[in-house]
């Protein structure tokens, strides 16, 4: 996100001004947003990079889902990865404590993210380790939700309690629907690993007018 500037109230609250965005993934998946988008491909693309600069930097965020991608139109069409309020910093080799308990939004999160709820000591929390991988599997979650328009990866046709979904996660019980996708990757790649994408990343962005 573009920082536009900061202020202060009563010298104890800070306001950041941010750049405005059109609207955000979530909203262009229900179809309440038809302005122009970026190709498939290049929104995947975008979105990956992004979540690999916060990875690189140290972080992981925990909230990846389609209402926390915005879409901004000026200076050019991009997607961008916001709210990090769940945001927290991992160490050199990606890794956090899981003390603080699970964060975000729970039909997005990873297995063993979900698995860390049903554990109520603390002393055990405090021994368990995560990586930034839980973020890729929310950002494949979040592929899939993009690309069908709002299924959901772990989702039967129709599902729409959360708690079932949840559980679907946790057994690996993906339903892929073979007449929208050529394939989905079982592999829970790096953020970084996108070399597969690098003789497209540097050509021209194109955009899609819905």
């Amino acid at each position: 996100m573009r920082f536009i500037e900061q202020f202060f109230v009563n010298f104890c609250v800070r306001y950041l001004v941010l750049e405005l965005c059109v609207a955000t993934v979530r909203d262009y998946i229900k179809q309440d947003y038809t302005g122009s988008m970026p190709l498939e491909l290049c929104a995947l693309i975008q979105m990956t990079e992004g979540l690999a600069y916060i990875h690189d930097m140290k972080f992981v965020h925990r909230d990846i889902k389609p209402g926390n991608v915005l879409i901004s139109v000026s200076p050019s069409l991009l997607l961008k990865i916001s709210d990090f309020g769940f945001c927290r910093p991992v160490t050199e080799s990606g890794s956090f404590s899981g003390k603080s308990g699970s964060r975000g939004t729970p039909i997005y999160h990873a297995p063993e993210f979900l698995q860390l709820d049903d554990i109520e000591s603390q002393e055990e929390k405090l021994k368990i380790r995560f990586d930034v991988s839980i973020d890729v599997f929310s950002l494949g979650c979040l592929f899939f939700s993009y690309i069908t328009k709002g299924d959901h990866l772990f989702a039967e046709p129709g599902m729409k309690d959360e708690k079932s979904i949840q559980a679907q996660i946790i057994k690996g019980e993906k339903i892929l629907l073979k007449s929208k996708l050529i394939f989905f990757s079982i592999k829970r790649y790096s953020s970084n690993d996108i070399s597969f994408f690098s003789n497209i990343r540097n050509r021209p962005l194109r955009v899609r007018d819905n």
